[in-house]
């Protein structure tokens, strides 16, 4: 069907063009159309990006705290009337060439995004996502399964005792773990106490299990209808092939109905007020420096674009960088350790919040806090915004609205996020989508009237009564208390049961199992529409590539990508000769090259010029093996730098200085960036615990993961938290360990230097780096090792380890040796490991285990392969069941079908688009370890050939090495303690995590 223009007030497949409105700054068409028997809304951002996506919204406001938005957002996908499988999601996980799908629950609505390169297998994607929100089967089971049950400790023993079961129920356990999701979630929910956001759509453990089955039927019914949705299309595949497919599937069976499901609006308060919250921490834990403040703004309407720009650029000048006037002068207050993660903007809500605070503070100073924020904005507002710093806000802001980046997902996904921003609440698509109109308003404003800034702090800030002051503070008894008040609750039902509902609760559950255990007919299965192998891309993406030398044979990679004028360049300093006693002070030495100071050029002054100057500056540590080399490494630090081409030379200056001559002895500076990155690894811990935990068990089976274990991992942080005890008297020794790591990696010889942008810019860009390269020191200084290997030498005694953090639930990890990338075992375990997490492991861990996910990956670089859990309630079951998924496939016959849809969803994580500056970096860290294109297309065509006895042998294989390998559990004591009494080892190895 072809690409026809859509006028004003046609009318096709039942649905009429509303408007139609070119946006370049998109590259763009912007189609709005109203289903006119429904009143079901389309907005297709339409252009030739050939990544398509689609997404049915609906506004969805929680009444209460039971979740019930989430529950419903994972039960649609459990089956549907056209689709009745136990897990269609599942089913498109694993057969699939998506590049996203996913569903996400927001305070105010819940989305159901899916995105792919291929025509067909998208429609196949939009069906069954269609059918599941609105005709899905909403079983009882799956409501037990994804939201919650109970039933007793012992399965059909009721002298067992009861407890709480449910997906959703962990997921949110583990959320209400993390201070940081409490700090982030109560610093909005404190300003809406009237409206639907002073809930937590998500739910709250304690609440979920008020939850019942007839309300969560009834919350569907009352949204999930075509009159309270909004449906988003982006890409290139013609508007009309989307209407029809809609109407003929989906629309055509509905009618209009009123739906109420307006945000209503908070009232305003005559007066600021406080809340206080608290989070759990392990008993006896020092409770000093443990406690967050946050001062919040509830400010203008979402659906005001020129009011929400003119805030981001406030928010930017405030705290968008270290030298932003109210980040300073909040952290060199001392009253905290650093800034909250919640300081910023939020624009998601149907007023937009502003958030100030700090963490690793006392209850005692919320005052000064207040205190020191009000009193800087007054500053602020009497003496005006300096030119300079204003400007360089406005550089920063324009930056990253210009840049193609999708922060973890499409670039479509971004947009459409942008465009739901108002269209939620009823504006226009365009109205919070558009950036280039408002942001040439902003700045003749800006030049107009000198005091606009001065005046938006003034009316939005200071006179604005309307203002939360929370404090969120830990309790070590905060989940003792929870435990307590789920004990009696359980115990006060229990107590009222008869014996017959005892006995309905466990036929209940046998029904559950029953239900979960019992495969889908091949019948059911075949429903699911599915690519074919000929469908698949037989040719993997080759990224351009140019290899050249700069001077001094320096080695410079130009990598040909649209950028929108960006030029993205990348500094590898090789670190592999950096003995062990400095190796782990790498992470600190990146920190303070983009956050400290030249001497003469305060860090706040060079943090200014960065932002004007650059659209970040930012570095990353990577180790991995060569391919081809049992024993070689890669192993770099990276600094990257992203930069107009008119600010390219001032931005180079600005990196040349700080790499030769940054000023470790600001000791003051250097303190906060060590307490900020020691608290950046303990907010990371409990959100992505399974990460950690497989990056710990793969690191005792190698060299290269141990060095990045000892970087990004537990040891990092055991490490942080070392030298941030008694740190005054350990500073000498810190700057002595920075200015040796300087003086070694900052040189020619040591540096490989990467550049991603548009082939016109490559001359002019070599020429600058020329220069550059030249005005560093040939060869770096010879270090000599004072102490020991990487983190020194551990003899394990015994295969588990067990870290003991605050959290209700837990991350477990399994690693064994694995195959190697380069070799057809690797491309047999690429399959295998999409097979087990979308099949076995999704069973057992998940839908049966309870876990929130559950994972299988190579490490084909290093040659081990990694089991992993989240958010996970059981300890020994999920350890059993990663043997048992090697077990099942080394005695089951795996079907032809099963294996190509394996192929196919593997195939398609391979062929996901990568963002421009994405490209050019992938292509360099391939080159680095040695992949080369021919080496992936060889795997490419493995992959498309593994059949059955393939897949077999490398389980079993991995099998052979299953008690060889390492395990590692990062849980609360009390889980740990309880599993040991069926895993004796869970005890040998144990290691109190410093959060």
């Amino acid at each position: 069907m072809g690409n026809r223009v859509l006028n004003e007030g046609e009318s096709f497949f039942g649905f009429q063009v509303i408007s139609r409105k070119d946006l370049p700054e998109y590259r763009s068409t912007g189609i709005r159309l109203v289903h006119l028997a429904t009143g079901a809304e389309v907005y297709h951002l339409h252009n030739e990006d050939k990544e398509n996506l689609f997404s049915f919204n609906f506004r969805t406001p929680p009444q209460d705290n039971t979740g019930v938005p989430h529950i419903i957002e994972h039960a649609v996908l459990s089956g549907s009337r056209r689709f009745p499988l136990k897990d269609p999601f599942v089913s498109l996980l694993k057969s699939s060439m998506q590049t996203f799908l996913n569903a996400m629950t927001f305070p105010d609505k819940t989305v159901y995004p899916a995105s792919s390169m291929v025509e067909k297998d998208f429609y196949n994607l939009m069906l069954v996502y269609g059918d599941a929100v609105f005709f899905p089967l909403l079983k009882k089971e799956v409501f037990k399964q994804e939201g919650h049950h109970v039933e007793f400790k012992k399965i059909g023993d009721p002298t067992t005792g009861l407890k709480v079961v449910g997906i959703v129920y962990n997921e949110m356990k583990g959320k209400y773990s993390s201070p940081e999701s409490v700090v982030a979630d109560w610093s909005l929910r404190s300003l809406f106490p009237d409206t639907p956001y002073g809930f937590d759509a998500g739910g709250s453990p304690e609440q979920i299990p008020d939850l019942t089955y007839d309300d969560f039927v009834k919350f569907h019914r009352m949204y999930y209808h075509p009159s309270n949705c909004k449906i988003f299309f982006y890409g290139s595949i013609a508007t009309l092939r989307h209407l029809e497919f809609l109407q003929k599937n989906f629309l055509s069976q509905f009618s209009k109905r009123p739906i109420n499901s307006e945000i209503t609006n908070q009232p305003h308060w005559p007066s600021p007020r406080q809340f206080e919250m608290t989070y759990p921490v392990k008993e006896g834990e020092p409770l000093k420096r443990k406690s967050s403040i946050t001062v919040n703004w509830l400010t203008v309407p979402v659906t005001d674009p020129f009011e929400v720009l003119s805030l981001e650029v406030l928010s930017e000048v405030l705290v968008g960088n270290a030298g932003s006037p109210l980040r300073k002068a909040l952290v060199e207050s001392k009253l905290g350790e650093d800034l909250t993660p919640a300081t910023g903007l939020e624009t998601e809500l149907k007023e937009v919040v502003f958030t100030a605070g700090i963490r690793g503070t006392d209850p005692q100073e919320v005052e000064k806090v207040e205190e020191v924020v009000l009193t800087n904005l007054k500053s602020l507002r009497d003496k005006g915004i300096k030119e300079e710093v204003l400007k360089s806000a406005i550089h920063r802001v324009e930056f990253r609205n210009t840049e193609i980046r999708g922060d973890g997902g499409p670039y479509a996904l971004k947009v459409m996020r942008k465009v739901l921003r108002g269209w939620l609440h009823n504006a226009e698509p365009e109205t919070t989508l558009e950036f280039n109109r408002w942001m040439n308003k902003l700045k003749e404003k800006v030049a107009d009237d000198k005091k606009f800034i001065s005046d938006l702090i003034e009316k939005q800030f200071i006179t604005n009564p309307h203002r939360s002051t929370l404090l969120v503070r830990p309790d070590p008894e905060h989940s003792q208390k929870e435990e307590e008040r789920l004990i009696r609750r359980l115990k006060t039902k229990e107590s009222y049961l008869s014996e017959k509902e005892k006995d309905e609760i466990v036929t209940s559950v046998m029904n559950l199992k029953k239900f979960q255990e019992t495969p889908d007919s091949p019948e059911l299965l075949n429903k699911i529409p599915s690519l074919k192998l000929p469908d698949l891309p037989r040719e993997v993406e080759r990224i351009p590539c140019e290899e050249s030398f700069l001077p001094d044979k320096v080695p410079v990679f130009f990598h040909d990508v649209f950028t929108r004028g960006i030029i993205y360049i990348d500094f590898a300093f090789n670190t592999q000769d950096i003995p062990g006693e400095l190796s782990q002070y790498l992470p600190l030495f990146g920190k303070s090259i983009c956050g400290l100071g030249l001497p003469g050029v305060r860090y706040d002054e060079l943090a200014r010029l960065m932002s004007l100057y650059t659209g970040g500056f930012s570095y990353f540590l990577s180790a991995t093996g060569e391919v081809g080399n049992s024993f070689g490494k890669s192993q770099h630090i990276f600094f990257r730098v992203k930069v107009l081409k008119e600010n390219l030379q001032n931005a180079l200056d600005l990196i040349k200085n700080l790499l030769q001559e940054v000023d470790f002895q600001d000791s003051e500076r250097l303190r906060d960036l060590i307490l900020e990155l020691k608290n950046e690894f303990k907010a990371s811990l409990i959100p992505n615990g399974h990460q950690f935990a497989s990056l710990r068990a793969g690191s005792k089976l190698s060299d290269i993961l141990k060095d990045e274990e000892g970087w990004k991992g537990v040891t990092q942080l055991f490490f942080l938290a070392d030298i941030t005890s008694g740190i005054e008297k350990k500073m000498k020794g810190i700057i002595s360990s920075l200015e040796e790591l300087k003086g070694s990696l900052i040189s020619r010889k040591n540096l490989i230097v990467n550049v991603t942008t548009e082939k016109s810019l490559f001359e002019e860009v070599r020429d600058k780096l020329s220069h550059f390269v030249c005005s560093l020191p040939e060869e770096g200084l010879s270090i000599v090792a004072k102490g020991s290997e990487m983190f020194g030498e551990e003899k394990y005694q015994t295969r588990i380890e067990s870290l003991i953090v605050t959290s209700n639930v837990g991350y477990v990890s399994k690693a064994m040796r694995g195959a190697r990338f380069g070799t057809a075992e690797n491309g047999y375990e690429a399959v295998l490991s999409h097979f087990l997490r979308t099949g076995y492991l999704w069973e057992k861990v998940r839908m049966r285990g309870g876990a929130y996910g559950a994972f299988a990956m190579s490490y084909g670089t290093e040659g081990v392969f990694v089991f992993s859990s989240y958010r996970d309630p059981n300890i020994t079951e999920t350890l059993q069941a990663f043997r048992g998924s090697l077990e099942y496939i080394t005695r089951t016959e795996i079907n032809n079908d099963q294996i190509e849809k394996a192929i196919i969803g593997t195939v398609g994580k391979e062929e996901r688009p990568l963002d421009p500056g994405q490209k050019g970096f992938i292509s360099f860290k391939r080159r680095l370890c040695g992949i080369t294109d021919e080496l992936r297309q060889n795997q490419r065509e493995v992959i498309l050939k593994v059949n059955h006895e393939a897949i077999s042998w490398s389980a079993h294989k991995l099998l052979e090495n299953f008690d060889n390998g390492f395990a590692v559990v990062m849980s609360n004591r009390r889980a740990i303690d309880e599993a040991s009494q069926n895993l004796k080892e869970l005890t040998k190895l144990i290691k109190e995590v410093p959060v």
